[in-house]
């Protein structure tokens, strides 16, 4: 690398690698991802997602660097995570020829940060990453992964991953509905899941709004393919 002192930054010699992560957590009832305030040029004082460089010594893979970074992040190790994308060019980084390979993961609410980092961390909900003016090409990035979640959940229980390992159908479809941005017939959404056969009931109950409600826990931490989309949307409206 060689400094560049009138934008105080470090050009890049060769192609620059990193993996960048956007991690999905839902935080007071709406899906949002982490975001890192940068410290320094370029973008400095803006937001950006979480990026690690690749620790020859530490990381068997791609993935793994993925989640170590989590884990130093957050201290806590993700039940789910996917890669999405590759993405590089000479233009995403003003320094120069940048990759990024991009991985989307899923943490159980109110996964807050409980380290201290030189970084500050901040729990960004989906739509204000995606009106707000980010680091990079982080907002393209993070666009690309919420898709990609969203079409997933049509036909796999992904959402799952975002909640505790015991929950009720009611936490499940409501987590659903905040990925989704739908709402859903209560009936038909909790027989399709409960056929499924990959729910199983913890014989523990818990009490909201002095109603009883039975806990269910996944069969295995494995996601559940369904053979055809979810079915059981009442209506197309956003229910922000």
């Amino acid at each position: 690398m060689e400094h560049n002192n009138k934008h105080n930054e470090v050009k890049f010699q060769n192609p620059h690698l990193t993996v960048d992560v956007v991690v999905f957590s839902i935080v007071n009832e709406q899906l949002c991802t982490l975001m890192i305030k940068r410290q320094r040029a370029p973008f400095q004082g803006n937001w950006a997602l979480p990026r690690a460089e690749i620790n020859p010594k530490l990381d068997a893979s791609l993935e793994f660097t993925a989640k170590r970074n989590i884990k130093l992040l957050l201290d806590v190790d993700t039940p789910y995570l996917e890669q999405v994308q590759t993405i590089g060019n000479n233009e995403r980084d003003p320094r120069g020829w940048s990759v990024s390979v991009v991985y989307y993961s899923l943490i159980a609410e109110n996964a807050f940060p409980v380290k201290e980092n030189a970084q500050p961390l901040k729990w960004m909900t989906i739509n204000e990453t995606l009106s707000k003016a980010l680091s990079f090409d982080h907002q393209h990035i993070i666009e690309n992964c919420y898709h990609r979640l969203q079409n997933k959940s049509l036909y796999t229980s992904l959402p799952i991953f975002l909640l505790p390992e015991e929950f009720t159908l009611t936490e499940l479809q409501k987590t659903y509905e905040l990925v989704l941005g739908i709402k859903m017939e209560k009936k038909s959404f909790r027989r399709r899941l409960l056929d499924a056969g990959f729910l199983q009931e913890t014989g523990r109950m818990r009490h909201a709004n002095h109603r009883p409600a039975l806990l269910y826990r996944l069969s295995e931490r494995q996601p559940y393919y369904f053979a055809r989309i979810i079915e059981g949307v009442r209506d197309s409206k956003n229910i922000d």
